[in-house]
């Protein structure tokens, strides 16, 4: 079965598994999932858990969720190439419309800058740790 997700419509409760075939977006749909979840569950850093089954794909997950988190801070601050970005363009409308569990602009930059201060305390570790 061939079936596409929609990152702003998978449920932010509970425990969600990502399971799909090389180069699918797995990692990139994890990086959008770790934010909404900042922004509409209020959630730190330190209470988000991302598990991956290898070392190398852990600090790419690692690295690449630091870069989402830096990407949205640029676009909520009006920077035009992060804005162009489709997850962030979509974020920063639905924050507009008020579909971000009640989110404006500027609780949603604090957040997101809070979690890049913490991001040191981030769980994200490979099936071993």
């Amino acid at each position: 079965m061939n079936r596409s997700l929609e990152l702003f419509g998978v449920p932010l409760a509970g425990a969600q598994l990502i399971e799909a075939s090389a180069g699918t977006g797995k990692t990139w749909t994890i990086c959008g999932l770790f934010v909404r979840l900042l922004l509409e569950r209020a959630l730190r850093v330190r209470e988000i858990l991302a598990v991956s089954f290898t070392n190398a794909a852990t600090a790419e997950l690692k690295a690449r969720v630091r870069d989402r988190l830096e990407s949205v801070s640029r676009a909520l601050e009006g920077d035009p190439a992060s804005g162009a970005d489709p997850f962030n363009a979509d974020l920063i409308r639905r924050i507009a419309n008020g579909e971000c569990a009640g989110v404006d602009r500027v609780r949603a930059r604090e957040r997101i800058d809070l979690a890049l201060a913490e991001f040191d305390e981030a769980s994200i570790h490979t099936i071993h740790g």
